[in-house]
């Protein structure tokens, strides 16, 4: 049910994350890896996935911090809610699960 709930959550950033840095003159700042762009639902969805788990948080986002300041609200968010209170429940549970 939590897994289920991550991914709906960053399914849901992952639409409003291509609304908002969806712009061409961000495709050049991700240096050619364009699995951590938010171009299209694809890219945004692998990216937020890849914020998540904290590897490569600065490579995800300060390019679309560069084209919007104002993001940064969107990425404290999605930090908050899927990295520390998500991802950490969802370890709980699968150590809980090992346990038994």
């Amino acid at each position: 049910d939590l897994l289920l709930l991550g991914l709906v959550v960053t399914f849901i950033w992952s639409i409003v994350g291509v609304s908002i840095f969806s712009a061409s003159s961000l495709r050049d700042d991700y240096a050619g890896d364009d699995s951590n762009s938010f171009d299209s639902f694809d890219h945004s969805f692998v990216a937020l996935l890849t914020l998540m788990t904290g590897e490569n948080f600065p490579g995800v986002m300060w390019p679309a911090l560069n084209l919007h300041p104002a993001g940064s609200l969107y990425f404290f968010a999605f930090v908050f809610v899927g990295t520390i209170m998500i991802m950490p429940t969802i370890v709980a549970i699968v150590f809980d699960y090992y346990k038994r």
